[in-house]
């Protein structure tokens, strides 16, 4: 096998490790002093799903400068049969410099020992036992996989870990992995498809926004709102921009922050807040307290 094939970390020493990193580092820093002399074929054969590694590989294969090719197995001559060694070696024999692998089978790699081009391990076998894999539907009716439960099998004696039993012995522990949200950054993904962005009150990065008709005469009270809210914990601000009332609610509205709170001379005189939803057109006025209790009812008790 090529001796550039990258297979298991364990098979590198701690100075090639700190070698890979630093490169890394340097690479994020300066990537166009990275590129390689001439553009070399390279294959992602990924015989899974695979959304962050795959594209994290072929991210970093366009950023070097190669020619890259995604391969699936469906409508390949997989599906007839073809072995993993044919698949590999059918891309060596037409020109490819290097192929990078993901794989189901627990190292797939020792059915490559023939192949002469350098194999990137992208990912290789299940190292885990038992597993429970919780499914979100979103609004469209698409299902993603999220939470995960799982024994793992592998690092418990990777890390040597043990702990001394009521015996006295030394015994290996078991390992569960608690995924609550599974990746983050699809759960997030989810949640702002799901609302369309109009996240409901309990869930906004904002939850309010405060806006006065005219900064100088009535700003004083829009702060005193404001941190009235804040004392109950509402997220809010108050937008005091010289720019035209309706051009602040309309940005506001469009920024999807669930409330907007409108306040002129009327208010502060009877101390009252003007409330608009959004997405909606009416708005509703209320005693100042009445509506702060709202909002803090509305959010404990997490209304869609």
């Amino acid at each position: 096998m090529n001796p550039n094939s990258l297979l298991r970390i364990r098979d590198l020493s701690k100075d090639e490790l700190m070698g890979i990193l630093m490169d890394a580092q340097l690479f994020g820093a300066s990537q166009k002093d990275w590129q390689l002399p001439q553009r070399r074929l390279v294959a992602n054969l990924f015989f899974e799903p695979s959304t962050r590694t795959h594209y994290s590989f072929a991210s970093a294969e366009h950023q070097l400068g190669c020619c890259v090719e995604d391969f699936t197995a469906a409508g390949s001559s997989v599906e007839k049969g073809e072995s993993l060694y044919d698949t590999v070696k059918t891309f060596e024999s037409v020109g490819y410099d290097a192929v990078v692998i993901r794989h189901r089978q627990d190292e797939y790699f020792r059915e490559l020992e023939g192949i002469e081009i350098p194999i990137i391990n992208a990912g290789d076998g299940a190292f885990y036992g038992p597993k429970l894999d919780f499914h979100i539907r979103d609004s469209l009716g698409r299902v993603w996989q999220c939470g995960t439960i799982q024994m793992d099998m592998n690092l418990p004696e990777r890390f040597d870990c043990t702990y001394v039993d009521s015996e006295g012995k030394k015994v290996r522990p078991v390992m569960l992995h608690r995924v609550i949200y599974g990746s983050i950054e699809r759960f997030i993904g989810i949640l702002i498809e799901h609302y369309g962005g109009h996240f409901p009150m309990w869930l906004a990065p904002k939850q309010i926004e405060i806006i006065p008709v005219l900064a100088e005469k009535h700003g004083a009270y829009a702060h005193e709102v404001c941190e009235a809210l804040k004392a109950k914990g509402i997220l809010c601000s108050v937008d005091e921009r010289n720019e035209k009332l309706g051009y602040r609610v309309r940005e506001a509205q469009i920024a999807k922050i669930p409330a907007q709170i409108v306040v002129g001379e009327g208010e502060c005189e009877e101390r009252t807040v003007t409330i608009r939803r959004s997405g909606q057109k009416q708005s509703v006025t209320l005693p100042l307290q009445e509506a702060i209790d709202a909002f803090v009812q509305e959010i404990e008790e997490k209304r869609a």
